[in-house]
C-alpha cells in the first residue's frame, strides 16, 4: 500500500471506482483485522489457517459472480448465436498461456534467490529474521507488483493497479498465511503488534484517500511514501 501506491500516484494520479469502497477495501480491512485477532495469542493455528482459506474461497466466488461479462460473450448472448472463433485466437491463447507459465517460473526462481540473499545479508548485518522479512524481503517481493503498477500507470490501466495491490494483500493474508499455517502453525516471534497496527492504519487511510475526489493524488502518494520511509527507519532502530 505505502510503497507501490505511493510511487504509482507520483507517476500519475489514480482514479478509483466506487465499487472499490463497497467490496475490496472492506474485504481487505476485514481480513487484516481477522489476522490480527488470530495472532493476538502469538500463534496462527491450523484451524485458523483453514478459516482463512475458506474465506478466500467465498471471496473468490463473489469476485467471479460480480465480474462483468466480456464483450464477446455478451454479444453472443444478445444475438442468440455463439461467436465464432477466428483462426488466430488459438495460437494467441497458447502464447499467452506459455508467457504466464514462463513468468511464474522465473518469479519462483528469482524469489528463492532473493530470499536466500536477503537472509544472508540480514544475518551479516545482525538483523533478526522479522526485520529482514518486514524490510528487505517485503520490498523484494513487491518489485513485480511495482513493475506491473508502473506499466499500468503509463497505460492508464487504473483498475489493474488497484486490483493488483489490494488483491495481493488479500491473497497474502487469506491464501499465503492460510496455506502456510495449515502446513505448520506460525508464531509471531519478533513481529510486534505495532507492525500489525501500522498495517491496519495504512488500510484504513485508503478510505478517505480514495473517497476525496475518488482518486489517489500525488500529495497522498507522497504521504504514503513518507509513512513507509518512517516505518523503515523505526524498524531498523527499534
Amino acid at each position: 500500500i505505502a510503497l507501490i501506491l505511493g510511487i504509482t500516484a507520483l507517476i500519475r494520479p489514480i482514479p478509483v471506482r466506487r465499487s472499490i469502497f463497497r467490496m475490496e477495501i472492506p474485504v481487505l480491512l476485514g481480513s487484516s483485522l481477522l489476522m490480527v485477532f488470530f495472532l493476538w495469542n502469538g500463534t496462527l493455528t491450523r484451524f485458523e489457517g483453514s478459516v482463512l482459506l475458506t474465506l478466500l474461497l467465498i471471496y473468490s466466488m463473489a469476485v467471479v459472480r460480480k465480474s462483468p461479462m466480456s464483450f464477446t460473450k455478451e454479444r453472443s448472448l444478445n444475438s442468440g448465436k455463439p461467436e465464432p472463433e477466428t483462426p488466430q485466437e488459438t495460437p494467441k491463447m497458447v502464447h499467452m498461456f506459455l508467457g504466464v507459465i514462463a513468468g511464474l517460473t522465473l518469479l519462483l526462481v528469482g524469489s528463492k534467490a532473493m530470499i536466500t540473499g536477503a537472509v544472508a545479508l540480514g544475518e551479516h548485518l545482525s538483523l533478526s529474521h522479522a526485520v529482514i522479512g518486514l524490510s528487505i524481503v517485503a520490498i523484494g517481493t513487491s518489485l513485480p507488483e511495482l513493475a506491473t503498477a508502473f506499466v499500468a500507470a503509463l497505460r492508464k490501466e487504473n483498475e489493474l493497479i488497484l486490483g493488483g495491490i489490494i488483491g495481493s494483500n488479500i491473497m497474502n493474508i487469506l491464501f499465503i498465511l492460510g496455506v502456510t499455517a495449515i502446513i505448520k502453525p506460525l508464531g509471531l516471534e519478533s513481529i510486534q503488534l505495532m507492525d500489525l497496527a501500522i498495517m491496519i492504519g495504512l488500510t484504513l487511510i485508503l478510505w478517505p484517500f480514495f473517497y476525496t475526489g475518488q482518486r489517489l493524488c500525488r500529495k497522498e502518494g507522497t504521504f504514503l511514501l513518507l509513512v513507509f520511509a518512517g516505518y523503515l527507519f523505526w524498524l531498523f532502530v527499534r
